[in-house]
């Protein structure tokens, strides 16, 4: 009696696989196009997140460059740069989302199986760093040149004193990031494994 249940379980497994598998004969184009259209959804918005994070820093870049010229000489320009540059962190948090949704979206399409390749693992870290560099270096900074350019100095260390200090806390934070951007970017490319 035994061996009679077995059997008949095997063949009603058997069965359920065979109808799997012609499920998946007749429908597999329709499972490759959404699998497809999830890469691709996923590969557009982790560009797009990209294009945005990177296209932040590089004009961040460029205008902290005319903040350092006039935060002497015009306090009212300088000022106006920064209430600027200081919508640009919603900017980079909303590739950051957008970066991560496609991330997941490509995950999903692969099964997972990128995560556990080394060029990847790298990139992760590479991502915490940014965010590390963010939340260490540049928050303080850009903290102490807004309480500095709008006259709110409590301490008295946030002087024009401090303005080289914060300068080159600033500087560092944008060139590092500029470099971690582009060590993403030549793994994603390369995929060193």
């Amino acid at each position: 009696m035994p061996n009679n249940f077995l059997f008949e379980a095997t063949g009603i497994l058997q069965f359920f696989v065979r109808l799997v598998a012609i499920y998946l004969l007749t429908n597999a184009k329709k499972i490759t196009m959404a699998i497809f259209n999830l890469l691709q959804t996923g590969l557009v918005l982790h560009i797009t997140g990209i294009i945005m994070m990177v296209g932040v820093s590089l004009a961040e870049f460029v205008a902290s460059r005319q903040l350092w010229m006039f935060i002497l000489t015009d306090k009212d320009k300088a000022r106006t740069i920064l209430r600027t540059t200081s919508s640009f962190s919603l900017l980079q948090g909303i590739g950051a989302v957008l970066i991560i949704a496609g991330g997941i979206l490509m995950m999903a399409a692969f099964h997972g199986a990128i995560a556990g390749q080394l060029w990847f693992q790298v990139k992760m870290v590479l991502l915490l760093l940014i965010l590390l560099n963010f939340l260490v270096i540049a928050r303080p900074a850009k903290r102490k040149l807004r309480k500095l350019l709008n006259g709110t100095t409590e301490a008295p260390a946030i002087g024009q004193e401090a303005i080289p200090a914060i300068k080159k806390r600033l500087t560092i934070f944008q060139a590092t990031q500029l470099v971690l951007f582009w060590l993403i970017i030549v793994l994603a490319v390369f995929k060193f494994n």
